[in-house]
């Protein structure tokens, strides 16, 4: 039985790439009962879909005082096992190998190349350059984002540092005056066309968004694999989320190499002032309104008696097989979820919901319009444990 403690609020310090939370002084209790997590070190990483994905339906902007730009590090993309064949939906999937470390397998990651540049050029009315999707792979590579800690009011009054994320989502066709050339950077949604590379570069969700994701650190940073392990091991998470401003929804998930990679179909939790259209009241949503702090608890396990996360709605709504054809639907995948197959934990801020469309078209993505400015804090992420 796990053992149920009243909430102390905890500082966040950022050391390194890691997350460390500890116990200020004069500190004070809350009425909340929740269990008390481990604090571990992540490999820390903010993204935002500046690039093309797949659909390419528009655009977000993360403030640049967001994070820092790694000086050595760069982003981690998962390795497909193969590249989607149409029509061969046995195709598309992670590749995955042992640890002997860990003694399970693990998916395979490596450094993540973009997009190359490009120019049209008026005068002789061609490109020059890859269009977009063919220069996949052809850019340089991606620097790793650490998102960068702030000091911030936190729950009981003293002050703490947490994650900052701010910036805006945007469709295309709700660029303003000063926004024309982002024009240029949406593509028709009409005729996407699948991935055919296997380190696709921020393929993501298939409407603006900004996902910060917390990852085990790779075995020369951290041998022995403690994170990893316990992230197997555990049966969910807790953090603190702050929004200073409006907004419906976001999401968080663990990603899970049983799911098709970048399509966000593995189960997830919504929190924010209502559940949108994706989300479910008392199965995978908590109320977590604007300008105070919220402590969300996600349980991932399948066996646990809390388990709290679910497909999205629009999964149910819309057939997967239409872009994957002869694909297994991810609800399906879910009844058997496995959560030994964690890969990493993800919160995700995307318009769909959120100033979108929220998809009214049958496709699963099909945010065709709206903005949506966000400004959020993360802090005290804990991983919950079996004693």
């Amino acid at each position: 039985m796990k053992e149920m403690k009243t909430l102390v609020i905890f500082t966040c310090i950022l050391l390194g790439s890691a997350l460390i939370i500890g116990c200020p002084t004069g500190s004070t209790n809350t009425t909340r009962e929740i269990e008390k997590g481990v604090i571990l070190d992540w490999s820390w990483e903010v993204l935002d879909d500046i690039n093309p994905n797949k659909f390419s339906p528009g655009i977000s902007i993360l403030n640049e005082s967001s994070y820092v730009e790694h000086p050595y590090k760069y982003s981690q993309s998962y390795v497909l096992k193969d590249k989607y064949v149409k029509n061969f939906p046995e195709t598309g999937w992670y590749l995955t190998e042992w640890d002997n470390v860990t003694k399970t397998e693990v998916a395979v990651m490596v450094d993540a190349k973009g997009y190359a540049t490009g120019y049209f050029d008026k005068a002789a009315n061609t490109f020059v350059g890859t269009p977009w999707p063919k220069n996949r792979e052809e850019g340089e590579l991606v620097r790793l984002r650490e998102p960068q800690v702030h000091q911030v009011e936190g729950p009981d009054g003293t002050m703490v540092d947490a994650f900052h994320l701010s910036g805006i989502l945007m469709q295309r066709g709700s660029e303003t005056e000063d926004t024309t050339t982002w024009t240029s950077r949406s593509g028709s949604r009409t005729n996407p066309e699948f991935p055919t590379s296997d380190r696709d570069y921020r393929l993501g969700a298939g409407w603006p968004a900004i996902t910060l994701f917390a990852t085990p650190p790779t075995k020369d940073i951290e041998p022995e694999q403690e994170t990893r392990k316990a992230l197997l091991d555990g049966y969910g998470y807790t953090f603190w989320v702050k929004s200073n401003v409006d907004y419906i929804c976001y999401r968080t998930a663990i990603e899970n190499w049983d799911y098709r990679p970048y399509e966000n179909h593995e189960p997830g939790h919504w929190f924010g002032v209502r559940p949108g259209r994706d989300g479910t009241d008392g199965v995978n949503f908590t109320r977590a309104p604007p300008y105070q702090w919220t402590q969300v608890k996600v349980v991932y396990d399948p066996l646990h008696p809390d388990y709290n996360v679910a497909v999205n709605n629009w999964i149910t709504m819309y057939d997967i097989i239409t872009n994957y054809p002869g694909d297994e639907q991810p609800y399906t995948i879910a009844d058997r979820h496995d959560k030994m197959r964690s890969v990493r934990i993800s919160w995700m801020l995307q318009l769909q919901l959120n100033g979108g469309d929220q998809g009214e078209e049958f496709i699963e993505y099909s945010v065709t319009t709206g903005r949506h400015v966000f400004d959020v804090y993360f802090y005290g992420l804990e991983l919950l444990q079996y004693e």
